[in-house]
């Protein structure tokens, strides 16, 4: 328990054309219920023609001598860079780097905008809510994807995602845990408009569940802790890992310093690469030193440090590019549900937003 289960995806997903299902009718009703616009729409998402751009980037540039400046917000994924720079990873690449933590969206925003930061850790939903506003940003990494830690608990007796019909369902409106929900009702063919949906604030998460309030909800880490303490017999009706990379945690960029400062971004994707082979040699260590940075409780840190993939350079070498299921499905899924959900309007290229071009490079050199 407490140790991050880093995974590598060494090979593709299948391309194919997914379909939700029930989106035509269960994400049209979840925008009714959740607070997004009316109205019945089918979503279906194509593959693009696989054809894997030719690598355009010098992989033995140096490192530029500014200092690159990341914001973050306490996840799993500014965690792990937080021990890479604690354990010196950054200057063995010879990479100057400076993280700064932002407790809300908002803050990350205008850090970008002012350019007080090059770059940050942010959600798939958020990156592409960032780009809608205008930000001139790319995402070049993809960092961790939540497995186990988001999911839907529910008290004995409930039967299934397809019996929370009917039921009170508890959930952090405009959050990961309300993209998850959204998914698992569409997935099993159940109308949001007959769940008894119950918004909670995220500081309450698992609480109401624990107290037996409401018959389900959607919890992550610390609230997956304070349901379960309280009612130990609850069980898991759907994960994040049922839909892998949807809840992902990503790297976004400043176009600008991609343009002016690549090295740096080739020394970043080698950081990440050397933390991912020194958790495998120390996993204990590193788990220990990663709650040591959010500041978690060890309840927490036994709940989402395992619950979390960590995706290294063959992940991102294959995920980030055409034929890669994150490039090819799961991006535009995001963008769909979040969509239908308000959280953006759907105005940007979920896939336009992708830069697999530095993860290539470095991987191709090796």
């Amino acid at each position: 328990m407490g140790i991050i289960r880093f995974v590598s995806k060494a090979t593709s997903g299948v391309r194919h054309k997914l379909a939700l299902v029930g989106l035509g009718v269960a994400l049209a009703a979840a925008s009714a219920g959740c607070g997004g616009a009316e109205g019945e729409t089918q979503v279906v998402i194509e593959p693009p023609e696989t054809t894997i751009p030719p690598v355009t980037i010098d992989a033995t540039l140096a490192a530029e001598p500014d200092v690159l400046r990341i914001t973050v917000e306490p996840t799993v994924a500014a965690g792990l860079l937080r021990v890479a720079a604690a354990r010196g990873l950054f200057g063995q690449q010879g990479l100057s780097a400076h993280i700064s933590s932002v407790s809300a969206p908002a803050e990350t925003q205008r850090a970008l905008a002012a350019g007080t930061a090059d770059a940050a850790v942010v959600s798939t939903e958020d990156a592409l809510s960032l780009a809608e506003s205008g930000l001139p940003i790319r995402i070049v990494l993809l960092l961790t994807s939540s497995a186990a830690a988001d999911a839907i608990l529910a008290r004995p007796g409930v039967d299934g995602v397809a019996g929370l019909s009917g039921r009170r369902v508890a959930y952090v409106p405009g959050s990961g845990g309300d993209l998850l929900l959204r998914v698992a009702l569409a997935e099993n063919a159940v109308v949001p408009m007959a769940v008894q949906l119950v918004p909670v604030a995220a500081r309450e998460s698992g609480l109401l569940l624990g107290r037996g309030a409401v018959d389900a909800e959607v919890v992550t880490g610390a609230g997956s802790a304070a349901a379960l303490a309280l009612a130990p017999d609850l069980v898991t009706l759907y994960a994040a890992g049922d839909r892998p990379g949807l809840l992902a945690q990503v790297l976004v960029v400043r176009e600008d310093v991609m343009r002016d400062r690549p090295g740096q971004l080739l020394a970043l994707v080698r950081t990440w690469q050397a933390l991912y082979a020194l958790e495998r040699e120390q996993p204990q260590a590193i788990a220990a030193a990663l709650a040591a940075v959010n500041r978690w409780t060890p309840e927490r840190a036994a709940t989402e440090l395992p619950g979390s993939t960590v995706y290294d350079l063959a992940a991102n070498g294959v995920d980030l590019l055409p034929g890669g299921e994150y490039y090819d499905t799961t991006i535009s899924t995001v963008s769909a549900i979040a969509t239908q959900a308000g959280l953006i309007h759907g105005r940007v290229d979920p896939r336009a937003l992708i830069d697999g071009s530095f993860v290539q490079a470095v991987a191709s050199a090796r």
